[in-house]
């Protein structure tokens, strides 16, 4: 589980869960969770809260006490589209000096060329 640490510094550091809990021991944890279309979210975004609730359930063993906000949408990861969600993600974390925890780094970016039928192997 990759995280962006300290937003506040630029775009940080993206590291696993456990050792971004142990390099910043005091930082609260914002979980972003996203899908790209409201199909992916699956009827009343049940699967996007099952993935969301896979990530928190990840910070509550990992960093307990640290979960400090949970953002999820429905929103594109490619850098052509605008995430306001992600927006507000890290405007809180860098507010609070947390740290961004997604399901995996393709959560925060992801290639306008990519294709998951296509070109899956697309790089930002």
């Amino acid at each position: 589980m990759p995280i962006i640490t300290r937003p506040s510094h630029g775009v940080g550091d993206v590291l696993h869960l456990p050792d971004a809990a142990a390099r910043h021991p005091d930082a609260g944890v914002v979980v972003y969770s996203r899908v790209s279309s409201w199909g992916q979210a699956g009827p009343g975004k049940m699967r996007l809260e099952q993935k969301t609730e896979a990530i928190v359930t990840a910070v509550r063993e990992l960093a307990p006490g640290r979960l400090s906000r949970i953002v999820s949408a429905i929103e594109e990861g490619k850098l052509t589209y605008p995430r306001p969600k992600l927006r507000e993600a890290a405007s809180y974390a860098r507010q609070r000096g947390c740290i961004i925890v997604a399901g995996d780094l393709s959560r925060f970016v992801r290639a306008a060329t990519y294709s998951r039928p296509n070109n899956r192997d697309a790089w930002p």
